[in-house]
């Protein structure tokens, strides 16, 4: 039996899916992550596909993950997102109802914003029976967490560790000269379009330069591709579909700079996978990016196009400014605590 179960609805390519799978077996012993349905992503023994075979939105996904927990008899729920969430408040009332035990049940929330008012009402409603409160980051937990709840409210690291994989990029990348490359879904709070009008005006100086978008349709990929016709640049932009989890694109070799200008973040898992090979995001300071990203050190900001133009063709010709940028943003993650263990202390602690 499990001492600790995480659940989350699906596996899939968005931040909590992959901070999931970025946990290591040997330390997690009596943690099982349980993706309640869709196909299996990872092979790790500790991550558990309860129906593989089942959309989310079935019923018979919620009864075959409902049976899972009445097996495993978990000490402690956790659980991502509010599908769930959901099932989670359903099984603590079925547990209580029979026994009159109380599990101890932690919400993880991983945004600043909800969803849609479905989402808000399962998650405010878990946020009654949970033990505690879980954040990625402190601009989730200021934007979500109040009154009562703040005593329950703790913040779990999400950074995903080290980078392993070290990218030889070229000369010409290193110095700032390279290409955009973005990964993240390709839905409307990316605001993509703001970013193909960006790099429409670096082309003007530059007429080589490429730009490299990654990612799954989250609902703007046909907007994004009629603003690459009416801005006549199908040439230089290149929609290169999803990315494969845990993978970097070999694009990166010949790329500098990553642009996120997002509306609204969390903890932006992709704008840190993007600093830690070097890449100088250009970014908009939301969420928690505003917390790790510090303008004209590690990243620039977005705050019109023709500043944030002038800035990137500053640093694109002065190798050594880039290089500075690139280097701080390598350095920014080099000690930090990571979620694979931070997730271990958060749960142990309830053990």
């Amino acid at each position: 039996m499990s001492k600790v179960i995480y659940l989350i609805p699906e596996d899939g390519l968005g931040g909590v899916e992959q901070a999931a799978r970025s946990t290591k077996t040997e330390d997690h012993p009596c943690l099982n992550i349980c993706f309640m349905a869709g196909e299996a992503i990872s092979d790790k023994e500790h991550i558990k596909y309860l129906n593989p075979h089942r959309s989310v939105n079935n019923p018979l996904a919620f009864w075959g993950a409902f049976r899972y927990l009445c097996r495993q008899k978990p000490e402690v729920l956790i659980c991502s997102l509010w599908r769930a969430s959901f099932l989670a408040i359903f099984y603590y009332l079925f547990i209580f109802f029979k026994t009159g035990k109380k599990i101890k049940m932690v919400v993880f929330v991983h945004s600043a914003r909800f969803a849609h008012i479905v989402d808000r009402f399962t998650t405010r409603l878990a946020f009654l029976f949970a033990k505690e409160i879980w954040c990625d980051s402190t601009s989730t937990e200021d934007a979500i967490i109040s009154g009562s709840f703040q005593n329950k409210s703790r913040v779990v690291s999400f950074f995903l560790g080290a980078n392993k994989v070290i990218f030889e990029r070229s000369d010409r990348a290193r110095n700032g000269l390279g290409d955009f490359i973005f990964w993240g879904r390709l839905s409307p709070h990316k605001r993509l379009c703001l970013a193909l009008e960006l790099f429409n005006r670096l082309l003007i100086s530059n007429r080589n330069l490429k730009f490299y978008i990654y990612g799954p349709d989250a609902g703007d990929e046909k907007i994004i591709k009629d603003k690459i016709r009416s801005l006549n640049i199908s040439g230089s932009v290149h929609l290169m579909g999803e990315k494969h989890p845990e993978s970097y694109p070999t694009e990166l070799f010949h790329s500098s700079f990553f642009i996120n200008l997002s509306s609204r973040e969390g903890m932006a898992i992709s704008v840190i996978e993007a600093m830690q090979v070097g890449l100088v995001p250009v970014v908009t300071p939301v969420g928690e990016v505003a917390k790790y990203c510090s303008d004209g050190k590690n990243s620039i900001f977005f705050e019109n196009l023709d500043d944030c133009v002038a800035r990137i063709d500053k640093a694109s010709k002065s190798g050594e400014c880039y290089s500075a940028m690139s280097d701080n943003a390598i350095n920014s993650w080099v000690s930090c605590v990571d979620y694979n263990m931070d997730l271990k202390r958060k749960y142990t602690a309830l053990l």
